[in-house]
């Protein structure tokens, strides 16, 4: 059976760190806030799940678009979270 990866269109085969893979890494995470100097590497998805509860964006909108914001309640963003490019 030929099997063709979505992601990378390559026939029976993957490329290196390709999501499609079965040894694909587990992606990581960035929080940031534009209070704050240092940004926060959250290492699994549970990680970035509880982030959310805290900080009020959508964890499902992380997964799905690769990026999140977090916005104030005068609607400004004040930061957000997003999928580490070496993840995807």
């Amino acid at each position: 059976m030929i099997r063709m990866c979505n992601e990378c269109l390559r026939v029976n085969a993957h490329h290196p760190h390709c999501p499609e893979a079965d040894d694909a890494p587990e992606p990581t995470f960035t929080l940031w806030l534009s209070e704050h100097t240092t940004d926060s590497l959250l290492f699994t998805e549970g990680e970035m799940r509880g982030a959310s509860k805290t900080w009020g964006f959508d964890p499902s909108v992380v997964i799905e678009d690769g990026e999140a914001d977090i916005i104030n309640e005068a609607g400004i963003v004040i930061g957000g979270c997003y999928v580490n490019e070496e993840a995807l």
